[in-house]
């Protein structure tokens, strides 16, 4: 068990990960089914992108750029 904030790092490593929010589990399961751009926008409050390389076996996070109009 380990306490991660790169997530990058994560995907890569964990075979099992519980994302939250404010106390709150928003997913957990498999990398691949946890790490949506929908749950990881919604854990951490701004559009967040993320690809999977064909070369690669987990996604690659891409925060996103937030304007405040």
């Amino acid at each position: 068990i380990a306490v991660m904030h790169d997530l990058n790092l994560t995907a890569a490593f964990a075979d099992h990960v519980v994302m939250m929010r404010d106390g709150r589990v928003v997913a957990s399961g498999e990398v691949q089914q946890v790490y949506t751009s929908e749950n990881l926008s919604a854990a951490y409050g701004c559009r967040i992108d993320l690809s999977v390389p064909v070369s690669a076996a987990a996604p690659v996070i891409h925060p996103g750029v937030v304007v405040n109009a």
